[in-house]
C-alpha cells in the first residue's frame, strides 16, 4: 500500500471520529510527498516535515494545556 493511501485513511478515520484526538503526522519526503501534502492542505489537517517541527508542536500544546490547567479551563 503507498503511503498516500495509508494516510488517506489515517485522515478519513480521524474526520469519523470528529477530529476529537490529536494527530501530529510527520510526513517525510518521498514519491507521492507533494500530493499527501497538498491533500493535506485541503483537509486543514496539521502536518509537519521534520521531527523538530513535530515535537515543538507537541511542546506547545502541553504548555498550552498547562495553562488551561491552571486557570480551571479544562475538565
Amino acid at each position: 500500500m503507498k503511503f498516500e493511501n495509508n494516510y488517506r485513511g489515517i485522515i478519513r478515520a480521524w474526520n469519523d471520529t470528529g477530529r476529537k484526538k490529536l494527530i501530529i503526522p510527520l510526513l517525510v519526503f518521498g514519491n507521492g510527498y507533494e500530493t499527501t501534502t497538498n491533500f493535506a492542505r485541503q483537509e486543514h489537517v496539521p502536518y509537519f516535515s521534520s521531527s523538530s517541527e513535530a515535537a515543538y508542536a507537541v511542546k506547545i500544546l502541553i504548555q498550552r494545556m498547562e495553562n488551561l490547567n491552571k486557570y480551571d479551563l479544562i475538565d
